[in-house]
């Protein structure tokens, strides 16, 4: 991954937040957040926040119990 500048920083908040990349480049956001000003880290923190929230409002609101069979059948695919 080459160095980003600050909004291209920004623009990989969203996918940072979701997971939705190797490993190794959420680690080597990381890394480069230590080394950007601080108003760039903070607004970074914030939108990685804001997708977590709205995610996790998200996940709250459409949740459904599993069918009432489900336990049995995982067990007798798993046994």
């Amino acid at each position: 991954m080459t160095e980003p500048n600050a909004n291209d920083l920004l623009v990989l908040a969203t996918p940072y937040a979701l997971h939705a990349m190797p490993q190794t480049e959420l680690d080597d956001i990381d890394r480069q957040l230590s080394h950007v000003p601080p108003p760039v880290a903070i607004a970074f923190a914030d939108e990685v926040r804001a997708v977590r929230e709205t995610m996790a409002k998200m996940s709250a609101a459409t949740a459904q119990e599993p069918p009432s069979q489900l336990r049995e059948r995982l067990l007798a695919a798993v046994g």
